[in-house]
């Protein structure tokens, strides 16, 4: 799995992402935090450009792309953050958050696990697995809701990645 949110390309397992069938643009209104350029973090690189209300995150390396979107709620100063790896992706979402500045994002996962009341509406990932994102079972009722009540409850914030903006 992708790290959702990492501008697209860390393989890592983490617990703190959500991964959901349900697009919550249908809910609410995609932001747009950043700039067109090029962002830098941990060695990899990524080249983003906005077409509408997505953001196109291509590998310099080997054109490799990845689709993002940005969401705020009143909940918190964090960003949603939602990545799929097509455009017109209706099957698979990775949602995880982020904290914008000008020239900055950091990628961070958040650690849900006391939040044991939610364990009923997701799929726990095996800890000792590849895939580590949480799934959301009924994506289109619960989605939005455990995204937003992790905030609420504040949780401890691990940042996992730090990109830049180079250009």
């Amino acid at each position: 799995m992708f790290v959702l949110l990492t501008l697209l390309a860390l393989p890592l397992g983490l617990g703190g992402c959500f991964d959901s069938d349900y697009d919550i643009a249908h809910q609410l209104k995609p932001v747009r935090p950043i700039s067109n350029g090029a962002y830098s973090g941990e060695g990899l690189k990524k080249d983003v450009t906005i077409s509408g209300d997505t953001y196109e995150a291509r590998s310099p390396e080997d054109g490799d792309v990845t689709f993002l979107r940005f969401y705020r709620v009143p909940e918190s100063d964090t960003y949603l953050i939602v990545q799929t790896w097509r455009r017109d992706d209706s099957h698979r979402f990775k949602y995880g958050y982020a904290r914008v500045l000008p020239d900055k994002i950091d990628i961070f996962i958040a650690d849900h696990a006391d939040l044991t009341y939610l364990d009923r509406l997701l799929k726990k990932a095996p800890r000792n697995s590849a895939t580590i994102a949480d799934e959301i079972i009924d994506g289109p009722r619960d989605t939005l809701y455990v995204l937003r009540e992790v905030l609420r409850h504040r949780p401890e914030m691990k940042k996992i990645l730090t990109y830049m903006r180079v250009s």
